[in-house]
């Protein structure tokens, strides 16, 4: 065939016996619409070779001369300024060269297309690349020199040449599991990735795949066999764990990091120099005793932990359970060091999934996410070599699907149906049930609009009834709300009374009934004891409650309340308010139905933590209704009457619950009693945002007593570690936190560094001792209880 020769364009130009045939009028029009573009066809197919218009936004033609066009050929668009290309669902291959040097900046891929060619779009303006199911084959350099910042790469790509995204711009990388076995040479270097995820599919990372990247975290899974030269060359790991199926790691493979540990299986049999030069001075292998891991570290004179020696980490889930919501999530923690394999799978059960099981990798601190309606536990699984624990949470409860609402109306003791929007002689009953397909119903909620008043109450459970006997018309609003938060639809109905008196009757008189029948507080006690004719109340309350909720009825259903000058309306209401230090009076307000008005006042009177005198105060019974027979009892309930440590709202304790960071920060500035003015919270997870435990930390933080992470935040619900524990109280006391001072503990080799100089430095003044056979257990979690007694014992010695 003949590139750019016509032969059927000549056929219809001449015929068999040699005769001239006109081409017809729709003919040209159609080839005037093509004439842009050159063509090549076989008896199937059209391609692309060239193009010669100036348009610079071209939409691929989907058909030529009635052949569907599925290839772009090789270098048909090269240095054609394009700016905006459309492609469309019959297309197959897009060759090689074909966008070379051109403006483009956004692609779509069809799923017909199964193959890009070499080079496809080099050079653009890329940044945004979206490819779908169905490509098999990216060719080399085929993205190289644009800024996409996103990519995910389809699970059919079964192969990527060298350099396919080097230089491209990429902060995301997605690798779909699915037919990749290798990650080709230089595939993703000198990009801006953080984090990747690397498919079990893959057998090998090649040479320099990701290198000159920002990478913090890389996962790779089993199946990975070799990781090549300068794979991870210049990156900004911390930690590694290197899969058992992997038999070799070339030389600079995690070159130029930030390397403190790698986990290295007894697997790797090869393991060539410099495989992790240039990271931090005391990075350490961790691996079992023997192996060619070990035998590698001695060579390098490279720090070595048997990994058998290590303890497993404890795992926290925080929150631990959740009665009911529209999604789950829950943050988990325990694994200080990043050492260990971690993963997570939601089952509606409690048991413990099967090894084979769809498990999915994370790091300690992640929030993870559960979105489908069920109920749910969170499992996680944590590895470290040959060892292995599963931990699960409590129950999830997840329901994001609106209640059904139905209601009925009736009228008279016939109970005849009413239609609404008409008059009726009779008195008309409203009946509201709400049911949920999942879950629980919470609430009905009714809007009211009656005689040019307002208002909204609240009804607990799943049904509603009201009886509408006073002449005029009623526009109501009824919404149903389940456990979750999800509404129905909201019912209008809109009924009209016209109730004829009995001739003998005397004329309808407006209520003057301005009582309350019901005044309720959400904490503290009311004094006196409620009763409707009594206006005047004090309200004993903790010092510690930041606010309250008071629920008011009327003893008349027209009568209407406010708080504080904010109409609430009429029936069962309630109000949220927060208590300021100097807070105001509460003064409620109901109005009758003609008018007359009532006024109750509650004076607020906050009870004050005072410290005792001498020990003797503290001889007291435990307020605490969870620490009788504890083993921390007494220390719990000196450290409560010095105020260095409170309880729960519900009068526990929690004795053996594990403290969190905010937590023992707080305590620990009750102990100390800094000073200072307000600071601003400069942590990512917490700047701008209210805490209960914010000015704490941020004293702590300005005395340089506390520190974040790495990524800037402070994970103030992460359980603290031991390790953390001691830190702080060092710095706290201002002791040595020398990092060659020698700690006693049996396992001190597994405390880390930053923290050996405070773990010896508190021991010494036996503010912590060591558990069962004398180990520190730097990355265990403290009790509540065992913080009390280290408090107890700080205090004795700042005496």
């Amino acid at each position: 065939m003949l590139r750019g020769f016509d032969w059927k364009r000549l056929l219809l130009a001449v015929g068999v016996a040699g005769s001239v045939w006109f081409i017809g009028g729709d003919s040209t029009k159609v080839d005037a619409a093509l004439s842009d573009f050159s063509f090549d066809y076989n008896s199937d197919y059209a391609e692309i070779y060239d193009y010669n218009g100036t348009d610079t936004e071209i939409i691929i033609p989907e058909t030529y001369r009635e052949l569907p066009v599925t290839v772009i050929g090789n270098e048909a668009f090269r240095w054609k300024n394009i700016t905006k290309v459309t492609f469309h669902e019959r297309l197959k291959t897009i060759g090689e060269y074909a966008f070379f040097e051109n403006q483009i900046s956004e692609i779509e891929v069809p799923a017909s297309v199964t193959s890009i060619g070499l080079l496809a779009f080099y050079k653009n303006a890329l940044t945004k690349v979206t490819l779908h199911e169905g490509l098999q084959t990216i060719g080399a350099g085929a993205f190289v020199n644009n800024n996409i910042s996103e990519i995910e790469i389809p699970a059919s790509v079964s192969s990527m040449g060298m350099n396919t995204f080097k230089k491209s711009g990429l902060t995301k990388l997605k690798l779909n599991e699915g037919q990749l076995e290798e990650v080709g040479y230089a595939s993703f270097e000198n990009n801006a990735l953080t984090e990747v995820e690397i498919p079990a599919t893959v057998k090998l990372i090649d040479y320099a795949a990701f290198k000159s990247n920002k990478l913090k975290k890389v996962v790779l899974n089993e199946g990975l066999e070799t990781i090549w030269y300068s794979a991870f060359d210049n990156n900004a790991l911390t930690t590694i764990v290197i899969p058992s199926t992997v038999k070799l790691i070339r030389g600079d493979a995690f070159y130029k990091n930030d390397l403190a540990y790698a986990v290295i299986p007894p697997t790797v049999t090869t393991i060539e120099s410099n495989a992790f030069g240039s990271n931090r001075s005391d990075f350490t292998i961790i691996g079992s005793a023997g192996s060619p891991a070990h035998v590698y570290a001695n060579e390098f004179d490279i720090p070595f932990i048997d990994a058998s020696t290590i303890s497993l980490p404890t795992i926290a889930f925080s929150p631990e359970n959740q009665d009911w919501g529209q999604s789950a999530t829950t943050t988990v923690s325990g694994d200080a060091y990043g050492i260990f394999n971690l993963k997570y799978i939601w089952t509606n059960t409690d048991v413990e999934p099967a090894p084979e099981a769809e498990w999915r990798s994370f790091e300690s601190g992640d929030e993870i996410v559960q979105s489908s309606e069920g109920e749910w536990f969170l499992h996680v699984q944590g590895s470290l070599l040959d060892r292995t624990a599963t931990w699960h949470s409590g129950r999830f409860r997840v329901d994001h699907t609106p209640p059904t609402l139905n209601v009925e109306m009736t009228t008279g003791s016939a109970e005849a149906p009413y239609t609404q929007d008409t008059w009726s002689a009779e008195p008309v009953t409203l009946h509201a049930t709400a049911s949920d397909s999942f879950g629980e119903i919470r609430e009905i909620v009714v809007e009211t609009e009656y005689d040019s008043r307002s208002s909204v109450a609240t009804y607990p459970g799943n049904t509603y009834s009201a009886t509408f006997a006073a002449n005029g018309t009623y526009q109501l609003k009824i919404t149903a709300i389940d456990q979750a938060g999800n509404a129905s639809a909201t019912q209008q109905r809109i009924v009209k009374t016209n109730i004829s008196p009995p001739p003998t009757s005397t004329p309808y008189e407006e209520s003057g009934n301005a009582r309350l029948k019901e005044l309720s507080v959400s904490a503290g006690e009311l004094a006196p004891v409620f009763s409707g004719d009594v206006t005047a109340y004090t309200l004993h309350i903790g010092s510690d409650e930041p606010n309250i909720t008071v629920t008011m009825l009327p003893d008349h259903a027209l009568a209407s309340t406010s708080l504080g000058g904010q109409a609430l309306g009429s029936g069962r209401v309630k109000a949220d308010i927060s208590l300021e230090q100097e807070a105001d009076p509460i003064e409620i307000v109901v109005t009758a139905e003609n008018g007359t008005k009532r006024t109750y006042k509650i004076l607020l009177e906050r009870d004050v933590a005072e410290l005792p005198s001498s020990e003797a105060a503290c001889s007291k019974p435990s307020a605490f209704t969870d620490i009788a027979g504890h083993w921390g009892e007494p220390s719990i309930i000196e450290a409560s009457c010095r105020g260095i440590v409170k309880g729960y709202s519900d009068s526990s304790f929690g004795p053996d619950r594990r403290v969190t960071r905010a937590e023992f920060t707080v305590m620990l500035a009750g102990l100390l009693q800094w000073e200072g003015d307000e600071t601003a919270l400069m942590f990512g997870d917490m700047a701008g945002k209210k805490h209960w435990a914010k000015q704490a930390i941020a004293q702590a933080a300005a005395l340089g007593i506390v520190s974040g992470y790495p990524d800037g935040s402070f994970r103030p619900e992460a359980t603290i570690i031991r390790a953390e524990m001691a830190v702080m109280i060092a710095k706290a006391l201002e002791l040595s936190t020398d990092a060659n001072l020698h700690t006693a503990f049996a396992d001190h080799a597994e405390i880390p560094a930053w923290a050996k100089g405070a773990v010896a430095s508190i021991n010494q003044l036996e503010i912590v001792i060591g558990r069962r056979g004398n180990r520190f257990v730097p990355d265990g979690a403290a009790t509540r209880a065992e913080a009390a007694v280290m408090l107890l014992r700080i205090a004795e010695i700042k005496k």
